[in-house]
C-alpha cells in the first residue's frame, strides 16, 4: 500500500512540473532577427546560442548585438579592409561567420574574410596584427550578379576561438574586379584608433588574407563587417 501511494505521489509531481513547463518557457525569448541578420537569442549569454559581434560604430552605437548601419557604400579590389569590433560577450566563444554588406558591381568579383587580433597598444601602419587562426578563414564568396545589395554570410572554414570581453579586427580582401561594400560613413575611433584600417594593394590571389599584416592606409569610418559567435 505504501508503494502504490509512494508511486502516486511521484506521478502527481510529475504532472505539477508539466503544467509549469510553459510558463518557465517564457522566460526564455526564441530567437529574433536584427537588421536582417542573423536570428540570436536576447539571453544568448546566459544560453549559448548565436549573438552578433558588430564592427564598432561612432560612440560603439552598435554595441552590444545588433547588425551595423551601413549608410553609404564604396567600391573597393585588391585591398583588405579591416574594422575594429565590439567587445565579444564575456565569456569565450567561437567564430561561426562572418558578414559584409555587397551593393552591386561587376559579375564574379570575389571576396574572403577572416578574424585578426587588435593588439594593445596598436599603431595605424606600424603595428603587425596577426590571425586568430587560420580556421578564422571564411569561404569565399563570388558574386552571382552585378546587383546584390544584401548581407553575405560566409562560414568560416574551421576553429576560430574567441576571449571573452575582447576586441578584434574582421578584415575582408577582395579582388579579380570591382565591387560595392556597405560601411558606415560616421566619424568612429576606438581607444584613439581610428575605425577603419586598411592594407591598400593586397591583391587578391587563392590565399588572399595575410598573415600578419599590417596597415598601411586608414580612415574614420567602420566597414558594415560583424561576425556570429557562439
Amino acid at each position: 500500500m505504501e508503494g502504490r501511494l509512494g508511486g502516486d505521489a511521484m506521478i502527481w509531481r510529475f504532472l505539477v512540473l508539466l503544467l509549469a513547463a510553459p510558463a518557465w518557457a517564457q522566460l526564455s525569448p526564441g530567437p529574433t532577427s536584427v537588421g536582417g541578420g542573423p536570428a540570436y537569442n536576447v539571453n544568448a549569454a546566459a544560453v549559448g546560442a548565436p549573438v552578433v559581434v558588430p564592427a564598432a560604430g561612432a560612440s560603439d552605437v552598435n554595441c552590444p548585438a545588433t547588425v551595423p548601419t551601413t549608410n553609404t557604400q564604396t567600391t573597393q579590389q585588391d585591398n583588405l579592409n579591416a574594422s575594429i569590433t565590439c567587445a565579444t560577450p564575456s565569456r569565450t566563444t567561437s567564430v561561426l561567420s562572418v558578414s559584409f554588406f555587397a551593393a552591386s558591381g561587376t559579375t564574379g568579383s570575389k571576396m574572403k574574410c577572416s578574424v585578426y587580433t587588435f593588439p594593445a597598444g596598436y599603431v595605424a601602419a606600424t603595428t603587425s596584427v596577426p590571425k586568430v587562426a587560420a580556421g578564422c578563414d571564411t569561404t569565399e564568396w563570388v558574386a552571382p550578379g552585378a546587383t546584390t545589395n544584401a548581407w553575405i554570410t560566409l562560414t568560416t572554414t574551421g576553429s576560430c576561438p574567441l576571449a571573452a570581453s575582447t576586441r578584434y579586427m574582421i578584415a575582408c580582401n577582395q579582388g579579380i574586379s570591382p565591387y560595392a561594400i556597405g560601411y558606415n560613413n560616421t566619424s568612429c575611433t576606438v581607444g584613439g584608433v581610428q575605425c577603419n584600417q586598411q592594407r591598400n594593394s593586397q591583391v587578391y590571389t587563392t590565399t588572399p588574407l595575410p598573415d600578419p599584416w599590417t596597415a598601411n592606409n586608414q580612415g574614420t569610418a567602420s566597414f558594415g563587417f560583424y561576425m556570429t559567435v557562439q
